[in-house]
């Protein structure tokens, strides 16, 4: 549906226009994903934007949000009480504006409750190259039609994570939030250690900071090998301070990513990392290779067993300079959530 956008009170006379136009508006089947497309008309030199939908939480349940622009960074989309809100910035100063027409977003949906639903483009901030914005209010909105599934419940199962698997509780709730998927067999593969590039990003997409920052660092030396997938995760864990990257300027998004670099980034994500001197290390001497921790990692480690965040591995090892695996990364990720969760709730 198309939606002139009205300027508001401080914007400057530019009309340009949104539509938002669905996969599909008729026979969506309960359980079900559908996607929304935000398209702009006459823009002018746009180097990025926010966009703030609302939907109809009775009936849709919003899984994820993705920019349909190159190259930039995405900031991961924040969703309250019915409301979601994206933005999008273009990076690179010889980087081209966006003018004309464009589509800009995509929004992806589940189907969650029979009847008619909605999702509607109530806002739209436009803004230049110079960092000047304009914002305007859309009148666009598009009506869903949801009936019964004729499908049974789909059932999380992977042959490589049998029922007694330790993390079996913690992949099937990661899989069903969408932090992590399986792979195109079939298989979780639970034991496959994981990438610092692959750890960022389900970092960022279970946390998803109330206050996202773009990075305005330099790029890394090896930013073209940060997948796509990955690239604006990692911007914003380095805008956060979560990460940082290697005294000679790389990342290493393909590395796999050791045990005293995951719970240092876990540390700081949460504001829990401290020096040395701040944080007490008293009673980590009861790992057996406490001493072959690095300096820069014993603050995080101490502060993640305080709070119950990791436990060693057998022989009572907190094991730094081994590899993480997918299992163990997914365990703490949810451990970080739920603590999380606890000191938002004032637990």
């Amino acid at each position: 549906m198309l939606g002139i956008a009205q300027p508001l009170a401080q914007a400057a006379e530019s009309h340009p226009q949104f539509n938002v136009k669905a996969s599909k508006e008729h026979g969506i089947e309960t359980g079900s994903e559908l996607t929304i497309t935000v398209r702009g008309e006459a823009l002018q030199d746009m180097f990025g934007y926010e966009l703030v939908m609302e939907y109809d939480r009775e009936r849709l349940v919003f899984l994820r949000a993705a920019s349909l622009q190159t190259p930039g960074y995405r900031v991961t989309p924040q969703e309250k009480n019915g409301e979601i809100v994206f933005a999008f910035t273009k990076v690179g100063a010889s980087t081209a504006a966006i003018s004309g027409a464009a589509d800009l977003a995509s929004f992806t949906f589940r189907a969650s409750g029979e009847g008619e639903a909605y999702v509607s483009l109530v806002k739209a901030k436009a803004v230049k190259k110079d960092a000047t914005a304009l914002e305007y209010a859309p009148l666009a909105r598009v009506e869903l039609d949801i009936s019964a599934s004729t499908l049974p419940e789909p059932v999380i199962s992977f042959p490589d994570v049998p029922e007694e698997h330790w993390a079996k509780e913690a992949i099937d709730r990661a899989v069903t939030l969408g932090i992590v998927k399986g792979y195109a067999d079939g298989t979780f593969k639970p034991q496959k250690p994981v990438t610092r590039a692959e750890f960022v990003t389900m970092l960022v997409r279970a946390l998803q900071p109330r206050n996202p920052l773009i990075s305005d660092k330099a790029a890394f030396t090896d930013e073209a090998e940060i997948g796509e997938w990955a690239r604006a995760e990692v911007g914003l864990a380095v805008g956060n301070g979560w990460i940082n990257g290697f005294s000679d300027g790389s990342f290493r998004p393909g590395r796999q990513i050791t045990r005293s670099e995951m719970t240092t980034i876990a540390a700081r994500a949460l504001g829990l990392a401290v020096t040395g001197e701040e944080r007490s290390e008293s009673g980590m001497e009861s790992f057996s290779d406490w001493s072959r921790v690095p300096a820069w990692a014993k603050p995080a480690f101490a502060a993640a067993v305080e709070k119950g965040l990791i436990q060693g591995r057998g022989g009572n090892r907190l094991a730094p300079e081994e590899p993480t695996n997918r299992a163990e990364s997914i365990v703490l990720i949810l451990r970080l959530l739920d603590y999380s969760a606890g000191v938002q709730a004032g637990q």
